[in-house]
Formats: structure tokens, C-alpha cells, sequence
């Protein structure tokens, strides 16, 4: 049944040292799934904490389609650093894992009195193997599926079913927590309470495993947490904590750093005055030198290696401050691996190597950008490397067209497309607007979908360039079939004089696609990134209107937390949705709560000042209807005029 080797082998070092929580493993794949270890040193969230506690859960669970599941059977082995096996847990048999239980395992697998024994665990080290049998995977339905995991209510807050424990743990501990919340939109809650458990398992992990970034992201999302309500005063002091925690290590694993160079600095300056020595001795030899040249290099040699015991001593005093711990044992506070420095070294010169390459870049597109703004494009390679020319479409008569117009189709990358050009705009009047489009989307499979790089270079008749877009990668899919620009060039550049030769506009599109998909499963619920905001791939089009006819819609806007815009981005779609009703098809309670919405949405930073006389407007006309006399339907009739009917008399 089993396979001789493990699905996956977990080391965990410095394993007393580690924290009393939680200890998460990196994902891993077995049975072409993919999965991660959770473990707990001093019990999980429902155990006493007297039993080592470990589970195996789905990973990456919100990217599955609805309906996914899982059967699987697996065990655990626990081993110290020679491989002995400490313990091995019981078969799991034929256990189904889906949204409702993403995880299965054991609170209570190991004593912890048996890990602290004596001896038992070498050098700190615990290792754990998992041995999986994948017997079914079910990846989800296809079709039009809401995407979404089911949910439950706790203390007024929407949860998915695999945060509810943790979510009641939290409460249970802090049972003000949320007293003072603000906002009583169910939409905005649900965001900040999954930015709350991420800034949670953010803080859970241990101290080098932070970033920078990471900390200077958890203060901020805590900052904007307590904005709106939170008590947080308890997760403050734990940040506080970690960061100092941080701080320290950095200055001694930096110390080390530092003083590791000095010396290997001497050391190299030592050896080539020593080289120099041997040159000067044979120089004496030959010339009958009086040897005052040697003298002297053999006095700066000895200076040098004064310095350099006095390097070394700064070494070890370093070493008694930190209470005996040695350099390798130091820079293991920075890291539990010692070779992060190297690495870390590495991506720094990396990373010099990208930025001396982009300033190249830059300066040279400085020096190909006009007055007037608009980027002229020679024989540029660097294009060439992204996507190469696809079509080329010549447009006669151009000030004579009106409408859209659509080019021929064309094929590039296996894909067939086709161009279509607003010569007075689209949803915009003061610029040319011009897309690439998926040739009839309609007859495609359900589910296609496409991922494409493109940019489009604009012309006229002698072969000038007269505007070029940036590269861009996108998706095409049903539900954003065509990409491209609303503003590609303002109508009255287009139209002075001698700009547009000979009334005739040249359009090159050149593409790269990077991945086709014929048919698949999608339903419009795939994420993508919009102006800084993550919205439903079947948003994308609504999103982009919005910021097409109102641009600085979202300058303004405070927060800088990606669920809570997103949160932001969802009202204002549905109250758009909502104010494109009829208003007689409002409910006083739809107005109440369009109001509502609005008013937190301009308080977050949006600017609605184009929504919101539509909304005065409905309101006002609302009113008016419910104010106006009431006629009865039986004053409408005229019975004279009603013809007259027999009726027979039932005996």
C-alpha cells in the first residue's frame, strides 16, 4: 500500500527553541496534490498542552474550484538527527478532506515528557516524515459556481469554515476585541477579520523568519486595524516584541559580519606584504641593498598584524557579550541557516547588477522621449525581445470614420485576433481608443482563456512613429475578450496639422502569448490585479469602465491593504449595479443602505461626486412617489362602458 520512501521529510532545528504555537512545513506535492504540515511543540489550539500536536492540511485551498475534495490515508513518523524513529502515529484510513475539514491529524500524537527526555532529540533536531496514499481527488465543479467556501457567523462576522476555530480562539481571549468597530458593512468586516488572522500568522512565526517588509507591513495593517475599532493592544505588544527581537539580531549577525571582513581583509593585505618582503629580500640579494626597504615593509607588516589582533580581540569580545556564543553560533540569531548571509550576499549583487541595467535603460528612454510627452520608437530591440510584430493594418480616410472599426483577423502565438480602433473614442470623446480582441469569443470553448504580452505602435504614412503603448501581460478569457486603451492618443494631436499624413493611420499590435488554454473550468472567479485592486476576472471590464470615465476615482484612498480595497472595490460595484435600477424597483432599505455605502466609501478616500447626485436623485424620486395620493384601481374603470354580460341563475 505504502511507498518505501516518505511523501515528505520536515527537519526542524533548533527545536526547543522554537515557538509554543505553530511551526508550518513549505508546500510540497504527493499524488499530484499539494499539501504542508502544520505543527504545534506545545499542543494545538484544542489540546492540553502536554502532547506534541501535528496535522496535514490542503494547500493552497481558496485557488481549488468549488466542490473540490480529497481521500487520502496517511501516517506520521517522528525521528531525531541519527533517524531514529521516536514515534510513528496510527494510519489515518480513507479520510475525506474538503473546504468543510481542509486538515486532518492528531492534537495529541507525542508526549512532549518523551521529546524532553534526555538525549532523545540530537543536537536539537526533530525530523518528520509523512507517508500519504492518495486514493481520490476531486478538483471541483465546472460550469457557473459562486467559488465561494461556506461560511458561518461568529459575533456578527462572516468566516470561512477553516478559520472558525482560530476565529472563536480569538474572541475567546479577547472578548472586546471588536467592540468598537466602526463600519457595520458585512463586506468590509469579513476583510478586516482575514487581514486580523493574517496578521496573526504573520506574527506566529519566529523572529528571523521576518522580513523588513514584513514587519513594516504587519504595523501598518495594525495601524489601519485599530483606525477602524480594534483593540489590538495585545498583538501591538507582540509586534513590538518581534521587532525588537529583529533588531537584535540584526546588530549582532551584522557585528559579525563586519568583523569576519576586517579580518579577512588583513589577512589578504598580510600576505601580499609578505609576497613583497620575499621580492624585496631577493632585490637586497642582487643590488647589495643596506636592507632599509625590508625593514621597513617588515615594520608595516607588523603593524598590520597588530590590527590584526586587535580585530580578532573585538571578535571575542563580541563573543563574551552575546554570553559565550561562538561566530557561526551568532549568525544563526540572523538565520537558523548559516548560509543565508552568502545568499543574501548574493541577491545584494544581484540586485546592483538589475539596477545599474535599469538606469542604462532609463537615460536611454529619456533620451527617446519628445517634448510633447509621447515616446518615439526607432529600431527599439528591447521590444523585439518582449513580443514581436503580429500585424500591421493601414487605415484610409481616417477623419471620415466615425464608428468603430475592425480589422481584418489575424493569427499570432496559435491564436486567432483581430484590432478595433475608436477613432472618436470609447467612453472617452477626447482620444482615439484601440483593442486587441479574441476572433468570436462565442464559438471558443467554454472555459478558454489566454495570456498574452502586447503593445500597440502607432504611424503615419512616411513610417513615423506617432505614440506607442507600454508592454503589458493580460489575460483574455469570455469575460475580458478584448485589451487594449481607451486614451491611446488625445483627438487633438491626431489632428493637427501635417501629424497625419495623407489621411492615412498605420496600427502594428505585436504580441507574445504565453499560455492557451482551449477549454477549462474557469467561471470568472480567477483573481487579477487592476489599478492596485484584486477583483474578480469577471469585474475586470466593470472596474476598468470606472476608471476610464472618473480616473482619480481612487487617489485619494487610505487604506493600502489589499483585502480591505478589495472590500472597497465590491461595494462600489454594487452600488453602481444598484443605482442602475429603475427607482421605482427600490426598497426604502436599498436606498438606505446605497446611502450608507456611499458614505463610507467617500470616507475611505473615494471620489463619488458622479454617483452621488444619481443617488440624491432616486431618493428624491422615491419620495415623491410615496408622497403622491394614492388612487384606487377601481376609480380607473369605467363600468358604464364595460359591456354587459348574462349571467344565468343557478338553481
Amino acid at each position: 500500500m505504502w511507498n518505501q520512501k516518505p511523501s515528505f521529510r520536515f527537519e526542524i532545528d533548533n527545536y526547543s527553541e522554537k515557538p509554543s504555537i505553530q511551526i508550518q512545513s513549505k508546500t510540497f506535492v504527493a499524488g499530484g496534490c499539494e499539501w504542508y504540515l502544520n505543527a504545534f511543540p506545545k499542543g494545538g489550539y484544542l489540546a492540553v498542552h502536554d502532547h506534541f500536536s501535528l496535522f496535514l492540511q490542503v494547500a493552497n485551498r481558496t485557488m481549488l474550484p468549488t466542490g473540490w475534495k480529497r481521500k487520502v490515508s496517511f501516517y506520521f513518523t517522528l525521528l531525531n538527527q541519527s533517524d531514529k524513529e521516536l514515534f510513528r502515529s496510527n494510519i489515518v484510513r480513507c479520510q475525506v478532506l474538503d473546504v468543510k475539514g481542509p486538515s486532518w491529524g492528531f492534537e495529541k500524537l507525542c508526549p512532549l515528557s518523551k521529546l524532553q527526555e534526555n538525549g532523545v532529540l540530537e543536537k536539537d533536531r526533530l525530523i518528520i516524515e509523512v507517508y500519504i496514499n492518495l486514493i481520490e481527488a476531486v478538483d471541483g465543479e465546472s460550469g457557473d459556481v459562486s467559488g465561494k467556501e461556506e461560511t458561518m457567523d461568529i459575533n456578527g462576522f462572516k468566516v470561512l469554515a477553516s478559520q472558525v476555530t482560530l476565529v472563536r480562539k480569538i474572541f475567546a481571549e479577547h472578548p472586546d476585541i471588536a467592540l468598537g468597530l466602526k463600519s457595520k458593512n458585512q463586506v468590509l468586516k469579513t476583510a478586516y477579520m482575514n487581514v486580523l488572522i493574517g496578521l496573526i500568522n504573520t506574527l506566529n512565526k519566529p523572529s528571523h523568519n521576518h522580513s523588513e517588509t514584513e514587519l513594516t507591513k504587519a504595523g501598518s495593517e495594525l495601524s489601519e486595524l485599530e483606525e477602524v475599532g480594534f483593540k489590538l493592544d495585545w498583538l501591538k505588544s507582540k509586534l513590538e516584541e518581534v521587532i525588537l527581537e529583529r533588531k537584535n539580531e540584526d546588530v549582532y549577525g551584522n557585528k559579525v559580519i563586519q568583523l569576519e571582513e576586517r579580518v579577512k581583509n588583513l589577512e589578504q593585505m598580510e600576505n601580499k606584504m609578505k609576497r613583497k618582503i620575499v621580492e624585496c629580500f631577493l632585490e637586497r640579494k642582487k643590488a647589495k641593498d643596506d636592507g632599509s626597504r625590508v625593514q621597513t615593509l617588515e615594520e608595516r607588516v607588523y603593524y598590520l598584524e597588530a590590527v590584526d589582533s586587535s580585530s580578532r580581540l573585538d571578535c571575542l569580545t563580541l563573543k563574551s557579550k552575546s554570553g559565550g556564543v561562538s561566530l557561526e553560533k551568532m549568525k544563526k540569531v540572523d538565520d537558523a541557516d548559516a548560509s543565508r548571509v552568502q545568499q543574501l550576499e548574493e541577491n545584494l549583487k544581484n540586485l546592483e547588477e538589475i539596477v545599474s541595467d535599469l538606469k542604462v535603460k532609463l537615460d536611454e528612454g529619456k533620451e527617446k522621449t519628445s517634448c510633447d510627452g509621447f515616446l518615439l520608437v526607432g529600431d527599439d530591440e528591447d521590444m523585439e525581445k518582449l513580443s514581436e510584430k503580429a500585424f500591421s493594418w493601414e487605415i484610409d480616410n481616417f477623419f471620415e470614420r466615425n464608428g468603430v472599426i475592425r480589422s481584418d483577423p489575424f493569427t499570432s502565438g496559435g491564436c486567432e485576433w483581430l484590432l478595433c480602433v475608436h477613432p472618436k473614442g470609447k467612453l472617452v470623446d477626447d482620444h482615439l481608443s484601440l483593442f486587441l480582441h479574441a476572433v468570436n469569443p462565442v464559438s471558443l470553448l467554454p472555459g478558454w482563456r489566454r495570456r498574452a504580452s502586447y503593445h500597440f505602435v502607432l504611424l503615419n504614412q512616411s513610417g513615423k512613429v506617432l505614440s506607442t503603448t507600454v508592454e503589458e501581460l493580460r489575460f483574455f478569457c469570455a469575460e475580458a475578450e478584448g485589451r487594449g486603451s481607451h486614451r491611446m492618443l488625445p483627438l487633438t494631436k491626431l489632428q493637427e496639422e501635417g501629424f497625419l499624413e495623407d489621411n492615412k493611420l498605420t496600427i502594428e499590435v505585436y504580441i507574445k502569448v504565453v499560455k492557451v488554454v482551449a477549454e477549462g473550468n474557469l467561471t470568472g472567479n480567477e483573481m487579477v490585479d487592476f489599478r492596485g485592486f484584486h477583483v474578480l476576472n469577471r469585474q475586470a471590464v466593470s472596474v476598468s469602465n470606472i476608471f476610464v470615465l472618473h480616473p482619480d476615482v481612487a487617489v485619494d484612498i487610505r487604506s493600502g491593504i489589499k483585502e480591505v480595497k478589495t472590500a472597497y472595490m465590491n461595494i462600489l460595484l454594487g452600488l453602481v449595479e444598484t443605482l442602475d435600477k429603475a427607482p421605482q424597483s427600490l426598497s426604502d432599505t436599498e436606498l438606505t443602505n446605497a446611502e450608507s455605502e456611499l458614505s463610507e466609501l467617500e470616507e475611505a478616500g473615494f471620489k463619488l461626486d458622479w454617483l452621488k447626485p444619481k443617488l440624491e436623485e432616486f431618493s428624491l424620486k422615491r419620495k415623491q412617489a410615496t408622497s403622491s395620493p394614492r388612487v384606487s384601481p377601481f376609480e380607473c374603470i369605467d363600468f358604464l362602458s364595460l359591456p354587459r354580460r348574462k349571467y344565468q341563475t343557478i338553481n
